[in-house]
């Protein structure tokens, strides 16, 4: 009897810091429609372009994802950027974390996606900003990126941190799926 007790108090720890150390947004995996996500389309100049954001049924291990979809724009020399955004918990100065996501797309394009950490008070401040490519073969791409939440300009606040994804506009449609923020 004490053996098991012992066991589950282990256990009870071993969930309870992996828990403090997750600092996932709300409703990573989008089970609950695009509750707790802002979305839209940034527009350096023209015509404000047409962009459906959505749930599908499509999900990575599940029934559900986010798809972003073009429908309409004139590019020209303007550009734009459709975007979905969601606060995290609060980051730790000087720890290492890890940001995972999953995407993909069906229509056998080349696709990029980019995504940021950036304060919620200090707009023009960010720990990182980047950009991957993948290919719209029907198949989910697991994305990976470690960072340390360190701040160069210290301005940086680490009670309000936001993660964006940014789409350009000439890549069309695609799903993103099972976002994590965990610190390792």
């Amino acid at each position: 009897m004490l053996k098991q007790l012992i066991i589950l108090g282990c256990l009870m720890v071993s969930s309870t810091f992996v828990a403090q150390n997750d600092v996932s947004p709300a409703n990573p995996d989008f089970q609950r429609e695009l509750e707790y996500w802002d979305y839209g389309v940034w527009v350096e100049s023209g015509p404000k372009p047409v962009v459906r954001f959505k749930v599908s049924t499509d999900g990575h291990g599940d029934n559900r994802s986010a798809s972003i979809r073009l429908v309409s724009a004139d590019y020209g020399d303007n550009s734009f950027d459709a975007h979905m955004t969601t606060e995290l918990q609060p980051l730790k100065k000087g720890k290492d974390y890890e940001l995972e996501f999953w995407v993909k797309a069906n229509d056998g394009k080349n696709h990029s996606i980019a995504f940021k950490i950036f304060s919620g008070t200090e707009f023009k401040t960010e720990f990182f900003i980047q950009t991957v490519y993948f290919q719209g073969d029907g198949q989910w791409h697991r994305i990976t990126k470690t960072f340390e939440a360190s701040d160069a300009t210290k301005h940086f606040d680490y009670k309000h941190p936001i993660l964006q994804f940014g789409v350009a506009g000439e890549h069309g449609s695609f799903l993103l799926d099972d976002v994590s923020l965990r610190r390792i």
